[in-house]
């Protein structure tokens, strides 16, 4: 492995049970990160859970659905996901005195879909963690906080932004 200086591909040779490959990588320009402030408007949700019960919602969704919608509110059902698809639909509710919430908060109902595709990159941290935090704000940016418990002892926090379809998508999906 070779790298020359900025510009230069970075340059990489193999050997497998006598396959030799040679290949060159060109790196890219950094693309800056978008900072996402959950706060930026009033925060209708905040809610705190257990990862399992997210992971068995999440399990129970037709991933082949373009997307899902979330809903949150302080009268039932408290917190619903729901997939709906061509011949296809699955909605899952917890109510707020479910033990699955360590603590529940929502100001007033909200209702906002979500593309499939930009919640499966969140699977990864979900499937090691042990709390879940999930608040949106009213314009519909979800935020999830993912607690993971390291090999230490010590704990890290892994957070997912996403943003929510606009009403006129959502309308016509």
């Amino acid at each position: 492995m070779a790298y020359q200086c900025y510009g230069k591909p970075l340059l990489l040779m193999l050997e497998d049970n006598d396959v030799l490959t040679d290949c060159g990588v060109r790196p890219s320009e950094a693309i800056s990160t978008t900072k996402y402030d959950i706060r930026s408007a009033d925060v209708v949700s905040k809610i705190v859970m257990k990862s399992q019960a997210l992971r068995d919602a999440f399990n129970e969704l037709d991933w082949s659905n373009d997307f899902v919608t979330w809903e949150l509110s302080p009268h039932p059902p408290h917190f619903r996901l729901k997939a709906q698809g061509t011949g296809t639909m699955c909605q899952v509710d917890y109510p707020q005195d479910c033990e699955v919430f360590d603590s529940f908060e929502c100001t007033r109902a909200i209702k906002k879909d979500f593309r499939m595709k930009l919640l499966q990159p969140c699977l990864k941290a979900l499937a090691v963690a042990t709390r879940t935090q999930v608040r949106m704000n009213e314009l519909g940016l979800l935020s999830l906080q993912h607690m993971i418990s390291t090999a230490d002892g010590q704990f890290t926090f892994v957070d997912f932004f996403i943003v929510s379809l606009d009403d006129e998508e959502s309308e016509s999906n």
